[in-house]
């Protein structure tokens, strides 16, 4: 069972792929399976964290603030992410298709821009 579809974690992680294919069909485009994953997992991670196979995710209470605050960020996120890459140019079943691609580019490019800007409770 993957972490999100966890009973625990999972009406978190619909709550962020709800926002992410409510943002995504707002902007005429569709978001990969992976891609969305990917995004649901970045957001999802400030709230629980997996443990070992088989281990039941342990909540972080002290980032149920950092997951709220993702969460609002996930418009601007996308918006950014079709500004910084070729999503609308591609040719074929490609274009307005955010991929795996897209989302791995704004974390290492984009991606520390945010974070470094929100107060993240986990931080010495």
């Amino acid at each position: 069972m993957a972490v999100v579809e966890q009973p625990e974690v999972a009406p978190f992680a619909r709550a962020v792929q709800d926002e992410i294919g409510r943002v995504a069909r707002g902007m005429d485009v569709q978001v990969s399976p992976f891609a969305e994953e990917i995004m649901t997992l970045f957001v999802t991670s400030a709230l629980f964290e997996p443990v070992p196979e088989g281990g039941v995710p342990f909540r972080r209470a002290e980032g149920e603030e950092f997951y709220r605050i993702l969460t609002y960020f996930v418009p601007p996120i996308i918006e950014d992410m079709l500004g910084t890459s070729s999503v609308r140019s591609r040719e074929g079943e490609a274009r307005n298709l955010i991929m795996t691609a897209d989302v791995y580019h704004w974390l290492a490019d984009r991606g520390e821009q945010l974070l470094v800007s929100l107060p993240c409770p986990f931080a010495k």
